[in-house]
């Protein structure tokens, strides 16, 4: 199977997600709320439990704030 980087889009296999702990540093140009959502959909369905740390920028105009994903 090959992957390819396409820019602005990302393409995924199918397969095995394992969880487990994971750091990842976002790109000080969008906020952390950007990268957030799209692990929001993809955790309850990993193997293991999900650690999650992204270290950037938690706010800004175009995305959610960190705060607003909070579970109370």
């Amino acid at each position: 199977m090959k992957y390819y980087y396409l820019g602005t889009s990302l393409y995924y296999a199918p397969g095995a997600l394992t969880g487990g702990i994971i750091e990842h540093e976002c790109s000080l140009q969008r906020g952390m709320g950007y990268f957030l959502e799209l692990v929001l959909y993809m955790a309850p369905f990993m193997k293991t439990a999900l650690e999650l740390r992204l270290k950037g920028v938690t706010n800004d105009r175009d995305d959610p704030s960190v705060t607003s994903f909070s579970i109370s």
